[in-house]
């Protein structure tokens, strides 16, 4: 039956097998990471099962088109539409997953569902729509594939989902405060456009791959993240005060106060969400001894401060967990470096 492959179907069959085998692969090792939040998890493995399904479906739409798999006019349409409707799919998860991996917030996502989701669902109703009228694309007599402009319409729709990730990614989260940049979606993209591009100027179907290879990319932000944290608590470990150490000294963070909290090792485990809620944003959390939490701020006012610790303070006093703190703040003529040495002399 392969010897009545074309040379477009042998490398459709080679690229998306390589595609399924390394999708696979990543998601083998994704399930047996540990990660803190497994609705991030959950939203990254469906990304890659849909890309497994996205190339199964390139090798049956390559098998359609050389007559190795007979099928019918309503099943070419079939073909065409499941696999329009995973690529859909697969686009809103992707922009899902890009403002989870910045905010790790379920409920910022529901406040921007209908946002999210809305184009995309009218694009699936017109998907399901053209099976029965093919405004959108069609097969002839001969099952040739034909597209509309009305499609092209729709797929740019589809890449509006992904240029929204990018300035998502850029303009909403994250600045260059000298943190570390766990996770930044360009070398997704530039995996993504390079087999787009081929895909485009060529007869081959390389996307899955380049949806494959751009993910095992992100896997690796993944596992490069989870060096900096602590396991147990979510916090950031001793690894990463290093980092920041070397950062404040040559003067690339601005740190301008500082808190510590001694709790003992076994409640700071079941009390780390506790004082994370109390802490302001934009501060780095080290757990940088057993029984110790340093916070990183760029807080310049004692008040804020001193609420934090009052917070703190009482949230575990109501949870029966006693607590030590100490808060100071950097001095006029301190470099950020002096401070943090003298705050960590001091308590």
């Amino acid at each position: 039956m392969m010897e009545y492959l074309s040379d477009v179907g042998y490398v459709a069959i080679y690229v998306n097998g390589m595609a399924i085998m390394l999708a696979i692969g990543v998601m083998a090792l994704a399930s047996r990471l540990q990660m803190r939040d497994e609705y991030e998890k959950k939203i990254y493995m469906s990304l890659l099962a849909l890309t497994i399904g996205m190339a199964v479906f390139y090798i049956l739409m390559a098998l359609r088109d050389d007559g190795v798999l007979p099928c019918s006019h309503m099943v070419a349409i079939l073909i065409e539409t499941i696999q329009e409707l995973m690529i859909n799919v697969l686009a809103v998860q992707w922009f899902i997953y890009v403002d989870y991996r910045l905010f790790h917030s379920p409920g910022h996502l529901k406040r921007k569902l209908v946002w999210i989701t809305g184009p995309m669902s009218v694009s699936c109703v017109m998907l399901i729509v053209n099976m029965f009228t093919g405004f959108l694309f069609y097969f002839d007599e001969n099952l040739v594939y034909h597209e509309t402009i009305i499609y092209h319409i729709m797929d740019m729709i589809r890449l509006g989902y992904f240029i929204g990730s990018i300035f998502s990614s850029t303009a909403e989260k994250k600045q260059d405060d000298g943190n570390i940049r766990f996770f930044t979606v360009r070398p997704f993209f530039v995996s993504i456009f390079f087999f787009v591009f081929i895909y485009y100027v060529t007869p081959y179907p390389t996307v899955a791959l380049g949806m494959a290879v751009g993910f095992s990319v992100i896997y690796v932000d993944v596992v490069n993240e989870y060096r900096y944290l602590d396991k147990k608590t979510g916090f950031y470990n001793r690894r990463y005060f290093y980092y920041m150490r070397d950062l404040i000294r040559d003067n690339e963070y601005e740190l301008n106060s500082a808190m510590m909290f001694k709790i003992s090792q076994e409640d700071i485990l079941r009390t780390a969400l506790i004082v994370d809620a109390q802490l302001p944003d934009g501060c780095d959390t080290i757990r940088y001894d057993e029984d110790t939490l340093l916070i990183l701020a760029h807080v310049k006012d004692r008040s804020p401060l001193q609420m934090v610790s009052m917070d703190v303070e009482d949230s575990l006093e109501a949870a029966m967990v006693p607590v030590e703190i100490t808060y100071d703040l950097k001095k006029k003529k301190e470099t950020g470096y002096e401070f943090l040495e003298r705050f960590l002399k001091n308590a």
